[in-house]
């Protein structure tokens, strides 16, 4: 159909698209290009990246942005760079994990000092069935993200593929981890000079977008 929107979250440096444009060559002229991201600096790689592309493109800060119409998307290791909350299961109460300084001023991991009522964003699956002390995360900015563009999809038509790390069944598990010169690093030193990252939960990014009809 026409107003075809080619849609990439989180585009890094621009390469997957530029090769996708070439992919996509037949639907030049029923499609607009339109790529999301909130880094500056990353925005400024990609229009050099795509310079000679004669396609019409756009760049946006959300989704939410992206003009109404069909939608072909794709968010390659985007879903994985969202925050995540964690929660650590106390008895039969959920606590969640919460940052603190110590006295030399660093930083920690400690448990909330009562059971948390954020625990209720976590699967029924996992919320009353992991074991005691286990680790269990959630990142609500990806379940309403998934239910936004399962929406689109829904009202639009279209598709959306995902890639990235994670799994298909819910389950308790401690995922969070920084990178820093392709090595691991630790999580809480050096803030800003890591990558962090959590694995994705698909079964929940599913249960979101089927939610919303998709």
């Amino acid at each position: 159909p026409q107003g075809v929107r080619l849609v990439e979250l989180g585009p890094g440096r621009g390469t997957l698209m530029r090769d996708l444009l070439r992919a996509a060559a037949p639907m030049r002229t029923s499609a607009t290009v339109h790529l999301v991201d909130v880094s500056d600096a990353l925005t400024r790689v990609q229009q050099e990246a795509l310079a000679a592309s004669t396609w019409d493109i756009a760049w946006h800060r959300s989704f939410d942005e992206v003009p109404d119409g069909p939608l072909l998307l794709v968010a390659n290791e985007l879903f994985d760079a969202l925050p995540v909350r964690q929660f650590v299961r106390a008895g039969a109460a959920w606590h969640e994990r919460l940052v603190d300084a110590d006295e030399h001023g660093r930083f920690r991991f400690v448990r909330s000092p009562q059971p948390s009522p954020a625990a209720a964003l976590l699967p029924p699956e996992v919320r009353e069935h992991a074991n005691a002390n286990a680790v269990a995360e959630v990142s609500p900015d990806s379940v309403a993200l998934a239910a936004r563009i399962g929406e689109r999809v829904v009202r639009r038509g279209g598709g959306a593929l995902v890639i990235d790390y994670g799994a298909t069944v819910f389950a308790a598990r401690d995922t969070l981890q920084a990178v820093a010169g392709h090595r691991r690093h630790e999580v809480l030193a050096d803030p800003g000079m890591a990558d962090l990252t959590a694995h994705v939960d698909f079964a929940l990014l599913a249960r979101a977008a089927t939610q919303a009809g998709a």
